[in-house]
């Protein structure tokens, strides 16, 4: 093969892998997120509704419970519990709109679900329960709203401290926990494709690259072998990651971010291990 025909088919097939090869794959990524996006928006636009609703309830009944004057710990944490998710509940209010699907991650919402279900677990230890219920605040009319929002049975349930602890048990059980995976599935999915599409972008800024320098530079003819066949490569690679489902690809990266956090723990339990050993040793002497 003469030296003047490398070049010329390494031209030809950068060319073909950035037109043909990489650009494809860009769109069949962007055509992935777009198809998860509306599919996690289907999922969480009811949640988010119900969740907003929840807040705002919490918001409204909260002033209608009366604590005694001297509060138990058991009390205190219930106590404090509520504030908090009362003031998702004013802030709802005031922007007068549902929170948005991607207001919360999935960590802060297991954080929110976690103290909605802990209002349930406070109250069943307050044994007696000194809770009661005022009816000094009138707005009945605003807690049925959203009580009819959350489930139209509560409707008929009188409205006092179980009604509270039973609107957030099952809101927990039934509305959150169904979708929970869904939620930590879907910020782990945007993780891959953000990473699939700097990998494929990095490879095209390779070739880019690499075409530019052949208009300027001659370059040995092992070097125009050797990056062509690299090329060809990062696109052969490109092509498995979008042909492998997005959930496998998911569980292999959390199972290396596990291995790599256990070999990190014994790590360190190893460096401590030896710290200590060399600290006895000169205390010794």
């Amino acid at each position: 093969m003469e030296y003047i025909s490398v070049p010329h088919i390494a031209l030809t097939i950068l060319t073909s892998i950035i037109t043909g090869g990489f650009i494809l794959v860009l769109i069949e990524i962007g055509n992935r997120k777009s198809r998860e996006n509306d599919n996690y928006k289907m999922i969480m636009k009811p949640f988010t509704h119900k969740l907003t609703s929840y807040f705002r309830f919490i918001n409204w009944v909260k002033g209608h419970v009366q604590y005694p004057q001297e509060k138990s710990n058991v009390e205190i944490k219930f106590q404090n519990l509520m504030d908090s998710l009362g003031r998702y509940g004013s802030m709802a209010i005031m922007a007068g709109d549902d929170y948005g699907i991607d207001h919360f991650s999935a960590k802060q919402l297991n954080d929110i679900t976690t103290d909605i279900n802990n209002l349930w677990y406070w109250h069943n230890k307050m044994k007696p329960c000194n809770l009661k219920w005022g009816n000094y605040n009138n707005d009945t009319e605003f807690i049925n709203r959203e009580l009819g929002v959350l489930n139209p049975e509560y409707l008929l349930t009188p409205q006092n401290i179980e009604l509270i602890v039973n609107v957030s048990s099952d809101f927990y059980c039934y509305t959150y926990k169904p979708i929970e995976y869904e939620i930590a599935l879907h910020e782990n999915a945007l993780v891959i494709f953000r990473k699939q599409s700097l990998f494929v972008l990095s490879s095209v800024s390779y070739v880019v690259v690499f075409l530019c320098l052949l208009l300027f530079l001659n370059l040995p003819q092992l070097c125009l072998q050797l990056s062509t066949i690299l090329a060809v490569a990062l696109f052969l690679f490109s092509l498995c990651i979008i042909t492998t489902s997005t959930k496998k690809l998911i569980t292999t990266q959390l199972k290396i971010k596990e291995k790599r956090n256990t070999i990190s723990l014994q790590f360190r339990i190893f460096i401590k291990k030896w710290k200590n050993k060399i600290f006895h040793i000169f205390t010794k002497h």
